[in-house]
C-alpha cells in the first residue's frame, strides 16, 4: 500500500462574521487594501504563502457569486510559481484550488458565528477529502481571517529551504503581534490538527444552549434570546484554551491590524503597511482576460 501523504487544507472563514461599523453593500471582506487588492485575497494569498494544497472559503450564499468572480477557482503556489525546472513548459506551476463552503441551512441564525465556520469548513474538507481517497485526507487546517492584515511574506520560512513544510511536521502555529492572537480573540492565522478539530467541536456542542429543553418529562421551549447561544460564541471562548506550552510555537508578525473596525480600517490606510498584489494573483487574473478574450473572438 501506498504511503499516505501529509496534507495541510486552508480555512477562510467569512460567515458568522459580525458586520464591521462600516456598512457597505459588499462584504466586508471585500475592502480593497491597495489598488485592486481585497482583504479576502490577502487571506487566500496567506493560505497559499504556508502551503496549503486546498482553499476552502466558507461564506454565506448571498456573498458568494461576487467573492468567487473577484478571488476566482484557484490560486498559483507562490514559492514554486518561478521554480525552473526542465518541464517548466509542461508544468510550470502548481495550481491551488478554492472551494466555496455555504453555511449549513440548519445553522443560520443558530451556530453562525466565526469559530462554528471555521469548525464547519474543517470538518468538510475533512469529509471531502476521506470520500476521494484515504490518501489525500487533511492531516492540518490553517485559518487565515481577512479581517486581520498583515504581510503574509512573513511566514514564507514555514516552507523555505524545506522538502517538507514545517506546518505539518512540526508543532501547531499560533501568530502573535504585541501579545494578541487567536487565545484572546484577535484575527491572527494558526493551524488546528484533526484531534483539535474534533475536540472544539464536541465542546462547542456541549457548550451550546438549544431551543428545547426537557422538564419534568415535557419537553418545553425556550424563548428566542436563550435559544442557540452557540450564535454568540467568541474566538476565544472557543479557542483559548486549546493550546498548552508545550502544543505549539508562536511565530511574531510585524504591523497586524485588524478591520472589523471602521477605526481599525483608518488605522491600516495611515500606516505605512504597503500590501502590493501578489503575482500569484495577477498572473491568474491576465489569464483569465486572455481565455475569455480567446472565446469572444
Amino acid at each position: 500500500m501506498a504511503e499516505k501523504e501529509r496534507h495541510l487544507a486552508g480555512i477562510v472563514p467569512i460567515a458568522g462574521q459580525k458586520r464591521a461599523d462600516y456598512v457597505f453593500p459588499w462584504h466586508d471582506c471585500l475592502m480593497p487594501l491597495n489598488k485592486d487588492y481585497y482583504a479576502i485575497e490577502r487571506a487566500v494569498y496567506e493560505c497559499a504563502v504556508v502551503g496549503c494544497d486546498v482553499i476552502w472559503i466558507v461564506s454565506d450564499t448571498e456573498f458568494q457569486p461576487l467573492i468567487r468572480e473577484i478571488v476566482g477557482s484557484w490560486i498559483l503556489d507562490p514559492l514554486l510559481m518561478n521554480k525552473k525546472n526542465r518541464f517548466k513548459e509542461s508544468f510550470e506551476h502548481r495550481r491551488i484550488p478554492i472551494y466555496y463552503l455555504p453555511i449549513h441551512p440548519k445553522d443560520r441564525e443558530r451556530r453562525d458565528c466565526l469559530p462554528w465556520s471555521i469548525l464547519y469548513g474543517a470538518n468538510v474538507a475533512n469529509d471531502v477529502a476521506k470520500k476521494i481517497s484515504y490518501r489525500v485526507q487533511t492531516d492540518k487546517f490553517w485559518i487565515a481571517f481577512p479581517h486581520g492584515v498583515y504581510d503574509p511574506e512573513q511566514l514564507r520560512e514555514f516552507r523555505e529551504g524545506k522538502i517538507h513544510n514545517s506546518l505539518l511536521t512540526n508543532k501547531n502555529i499560533v501568530l502573535t503581534s504585541n501579545g494578541n492572537s487567536v487565545i484572546n480573540g484577535s484575527h491572527l492565522g494558526f493551524s488546528l490538527t484533526k484531534a483539535q478539530v474534533k475536540s472544539v467541536t464536541k465542546k462547542f456542542r456541549d457548550l451550546e444552549v438549544g431551543e428545547r429543553y426537557l422538564e419534568d418529562g415535557k419537553l418545553k421551549k425556550r424563548p428566542k434570546k436563550e435559544s442557540f447561544t452557540g450564535r454568540f460564541f467568541s474566538l476565544d471562548k472557543m479557542f483559548g484554551d486549546l493550546y498548552s506550552e508545550d502544543s505549539f510555537e508562536e511565530k511574531q508578525i510585524n504591523q497586524f491590524y485588524q478591520i472589523d473596525k471602521f477605526s481599525g480600517y483608518r488605522e491600516l490606510m495611515g500606516s505605512n503597511l504597503s500590501l502590493e498584489k501578489p503575482e500569484a494573483i495577477t498572473r491568474f487574473k491576465r489569464r483569465k482576460r486572455e481565455w475569455r478574450k480567446m472565446f469572444q473572438d
